[in-house]
């Protein structure tokens, strides 16, 4: 998953505001309270930085930019060549600011070593001050000449992030050929201590409450301070605080509407020259980096993209670190698992150009010279994040930057564990690969793939979710434990095959996207290089689907799927299928780790219960689904899923209705015991804390039709066939009329017992709430509201004509629905919830998730 930017023209907005108002700032113009004669007098008093010096004892730290520090004052002063600050374009830097101690709690979001934006930075004197200004490089005029650059800049606003006061400054006669130019020496504090990582939105948007910085109990922390030539490394301890301290922004700290993070700067040389930008090719997966240049050719586009990439050197191989916070066996894992990319540098041209390492002792993960793989722990567990940080003039990736949380792996375990039991048996198991086939073992080979993806992301790739339909060819896409069963469910014979559980190592189309991304092309053989390489994906079947062609729910491409398995996606929907029902027929207290409580069954059950809700939306993906590819050369167009392939996934999407598949095990109800406690994969029941089977499975019968009657996806079936003239064509009409029969099976007995009964009974509710929210759906079109509105008229008959409370009680609403007054059209709520997706459950918006964010650094 990649953190960055989408949303940051309206973080910098909101950051000029919020800082503006603390520090005085003016955008560049003078202050009411400011003459320019009080500014000349200031700039004539000021004393000599010699003099500066001597009086407050500070201490000077050479690096690129000299860092003088007074400890009894707490203050931090920056020593600027008055030549270099005073031009009128100033002096240039990058500024990348993030978080050195975190808030801890995932859905607010503000992690340990998270990074945050990477900003121009500008430093201007400006009389008794210098001005610190983010220059805009999201408009350009690259090549025009300098009258059209300088029409371009001033046609777009830049942002004044703070004022620094100069304290001291030396006699401009000081400035010969022999000796140094004149100095000034400003105060860093109004920069620092400014909530640049934009936490008190992140507080106060999550709970509703309002978070303020409070800039007096704000300081720099003095011994933290790193210089070095090329950067400059800084922290500052930032206390938050609200009257309305509440929810998850409360949950982590000791003090309630009160906390304290710990913001990190770095101050970073301009990379030099030499790296040569490389143009976007989206359908070969390279994260983007875009701009407007207006001084294009008027036949070109005007958005320029850019790849993310690192500056490759022969011979001076790239190093990734692994935390030293992260414990042993993980730590291996990690490093084997994010080696792997080795063997893409080699085929690229770059043998031993890749390196994983332990961090060494003493260094600073934050410090932007190390590619750091951070171990990070919250209170809950959530998603793992790569973050480019990259030059926002040209692409080129000055610091990877993973994130994982300590909790993913632990979730992962547990998943085996209620597939498998906590001791794995292996008179249970056929086969075993080579990392084992306990829990513990299957987790670490999970990690290893985690090590690799958010690595990748750091390397400049974004997710490939289509790689796991041919040959799990790329570490970039979700990867689902692939576990085939051997024999009948149930039966005591049936056995597990874990031998392919995860593939090792990357993959064919990770090998293929990193040769576009770094292999060195010589002038000119740039387009022909992409082309031969599109051909070469091409003739291996390999497709590139990411996040928008992917994560939504209406989502068109059939193989655009998050942690699914196969080419064949119907099948693998009945393969997991088989090993859910086995594994439920078998699950109890072998399932239990040492140590946990009877309560500790739900949160087992939980991953296991909803085991099949990802190969279901693969699967549900080709009806109404049509494939096509992202290359710009358009030759093939856009190709409906063929009917008879969309009929076989229906039929076994429409299996998930069965009551044998909604229905837990008597043997695992009998065991189940009150969870009052709240957690992330709380089980959804009417009856409070107690274990409500029927409840589980209304929602996993709102799962199955939430994905078929997908507003997008019936729309599109219905714009398939009326385009379609063939006898076979699938519609909407034939869609609610199979729901409706699985809902109203013709060869039920009269005699099916209680518990079928009413698990049909559930599914009939939940299709006629799903008739009604999309029939009252305003972005749906009128075609598929009047199909599901004539559906509720037809179903009103036979709802009155049944003698049992559950259909009278749906008759009524049905009828209350019909009858309602002119545009009153709201839906009706959905009952129950399962724990939140994605096995390791956030309750993030997917547009929050792995990768979305930052795929391209505009906001969307």
């Amino acid at each position: 998953m990649l953190r960055g930017a989408a949303a940051l023209p309206f973080v910098k907005r909101a950051l000029f505001v919020v800082l503006c108002a603390g520090a005085g700032c003016t955008g560049g113009s003078q202050s009411d309270s400011e003459s320019p004669g009080e500014d000349a007098a200031a700039r004539e008093s000021s004393p000599s930085v010699e003099d500066f010096v001597a009086e407050s004892g500070a201490e000077r730290s050479e690096g690129f930019v000299p860092l003088w520090t007074d400890t009894d004052a707490g203050a931090v002063y920056a020593e600027l060549d008055v030549a270099e600050a005073g031009a009128p374009g100033g002096m240039e830097l990058l500024l990348v600011e993030g978080l050195a101690r975190g808030h801890g709690a995932n859905p607010i979001g503000l992690d340990r070593g998270e990074l945050g934006s990477v900003r121009l930075l500008r430093l201007r004197l400006v009389g008794a001050r210098v001005v610190a200004e983010v220059v805009n490089t999201e408009f350009r005029a690259e090549a025009g000449g300098p009258d059209e650059r300088r029409a371009t800049a001033a046609a777009f606003p830049t942002a004044i992030l703070a004022s620094l006061p100069v304290v001291a400054r030396d006699p401009s006669e000081l400035a010969s050929k022999s000796e140094p130019g004149p100095r000034v020496l400003v105060e860093l504090e109004p920069l620092l201590v400014g909530d640049l990582h934009g936490v008190a939105a992140s507080l106060s948007g999550r709970d509703g409450g309002r978070w303020r910085l409070a800039e007096d109990e704000s300081f720099v922390e003095i011994g933290a301070l790193r210089a070095f030539p090329d950067n400059v490394e800084l922290e500052v301890s930032l206390t938050f605080t609200s009257d309305e301290g509440r929810g998850w922004a409360d949950s982590t700290s000791p003090e309630s509407g009160r906390l304290s993070l710990r913001q990190h700067v770095s101050l970073v040389r301009l990379p030099p020259p030499g790296f040569e930008p490389r143009a976007a090719v989206e359908d070969l997966g390279a994260l983007i980096t875009e701009h407007l240049d207006f001084s294009v050719p008027l036949d070109r586009p005007l958005a320029q993209q850019l790849a993310l990439r690192h500056r490759l050197v022969a011979g001076e191989p790239l190093v990734y670190y692994v935390d030293r916070g992260t414990p042993e066996p993980i730590r291996g894992a990690l490093i084997e698992g994010a080696s792997w990319w080795a063997e893409a540098f080699a085929a690229a041209g770059f043998p031993d150009g890749f390196r994983v390492e332990l961090l060494p002792e003493g260094v600073d993960p934050m410090d932007v010279r190390y590619n750091v793989i951070n171990w990070v722990h919250r209170s809950t567990r959530g998603w793992s994040y790569g973050h480019a940080v990259h030059d926002p003039r040209t692409g080129e990736i000055i610091k990877g930057n993973v994130t994982l949380g300590s909790q993913r792996v632990r979730q992962d375990r547990r998943i085996f564990e209620a597939l498998l039991g906590v001791e794995a048996d292996p008179a249970k198991v056929v086969k075993i690969g080579k990392g084992g086939g306990d829990p513990v073992s299957l987790a670490l080979a999970r990690i290893r793939q985690l090590a690799a993806h958010e690595v990748g992301h750091t390397l400049g790739f974004r997710h490939n979710f289509a790689a796991s339909t041919y040959g799990r060819a790329s570490v970039m896409d979700y990867p689902a434990p692939r576990i085939h069963l051997d024999g009948e469910p149930g039966s005591p014979d049936a056995r597990y095959d874990l031998s392919q559980v995860y593939a090792e190592g990357i993959g064919e189309w990770d090998l293929l996207a990193f040769e576009y991304l770094y292999r060195a092309w010589k002038p000119g053989e740039g387009e022909a290089a992409v082309a031969e390489l599109r051909e070469r994906a091409a003739a291996a079947g390999m497709v590139f689907l990411s996040d928008p062609e992917s994560r939504p729910q209406g989502s068109a491409h059939p193989e655009g799927a998050l942690w699914d398995n196969g080419s064949d996606s119907v099948a693998e929907l009945r393969e997991v299928l088989d090993v859910r029902a086995h594994a439920l027929g078998r699950f109890g207290p072998h399932n239990l780790t040492q140590g946990a409580q009877p309560k500790d069954l739900e949160r087992t059950l939980a991953p296991l219960y909803f085991f099949h809700r990802y190969q279901l939306e693969a699967a549900a993906k080709r009806v109404g689904g049509q494939r096509f590819e992202l290359d710009p050369q358009l030759e093939r167009g856009v190709r409906p899923v063929p009917w008879p392939e969309q009929r076989e996934a229906l039929d076994a999407v429409l299996e998930t209705l069965d009551p044998a598949v909604l229905d837990v095990p008597a043997s695992v109800e009998a065991i189940m015991r009150p969870t009052p406690d709240a957690h992330i994969d709380a089980l959804p029941s009417y009856a409070g804390p107690d274990f409500d089977a029927l409840a589980l499975a209304r929602a996993a019968a709102d799962m199955t039709l939430g994905e078929l009657l997908d507003r997008r996806r019936v729309h599109r079936l219905e714009l398939q066939a009326s385009r379609s003239g063939a006898a076979d064509t699938l519609d909407l009409a034939e869609l609610l009329d199979r729901i409706e029969a699985k809902a109203w099976p013709s060869r039920a007995p009269p005699s099916a017992s209680a518990r079928t009964r009413a698990l049909l009974e559930l599914t009939r509710g939940a299709f006629v709430d799903a008739l009604v929210g999309l029939a009252s759906d305003p972005g749906a079109s009128p075609r598929v509201t009047g199909a599901c509105e004539a559906k509720l008229v037809e179903l009103l008959p036979r709802l009155e004509r049944a003698r049992d409370a559950s259909a009278q009680a749906l008759a009524g609403q049905v009828r209350r629905w019909l009858d309602r007054a002119e545009g009153d059209r709201r839906p009706a709520p959905r009952v129950v919830e399962p724990p939140p997706g994605s096995p390791i459950g956030t309750g993030l918006d997917w547009a929050q998730a792995c990768s979305w964010k930052n795929w391209t650094d505009r906001a969307e």
